[in-house]
């Protein structure tokens, strides 16, 4: 008997699904802590809260400019 395999459409599918599921983490958790920085008063732990929304939401971009300026490429 010959064991049953998964249709190579239906893992590009799954694995579609999985980056577009972190993605959506992403944008919710980083829209969550974007909304309590919104609702607190001017002070350092609102200012940490925007950073860490920024740093969730934008790490790809900003690990690719870090890699980019240890290498010398700067712009």
């Amino acid at each position: 008997m010959k064991a049953a395999t998964v249709p190579s459409h239906t893992r590009k599918t799954l694995r579609g699904f999985l980056n577009h599921k972190r993605d959506l983490l992403m944008i919710a958790s980083s829209t969550i802590i974007l909304l309590i920085a919104v609702g607190l008063p001017v002070s350092p732990p609102k200012m940490m809260l925007y950073l860490a929304s920024y740093a969730i939401i934008g790490y790809r971009v900003i690990w690719a400019s870090v890699k980019n300026i240890i290498h010398g490429d700067f712009f």
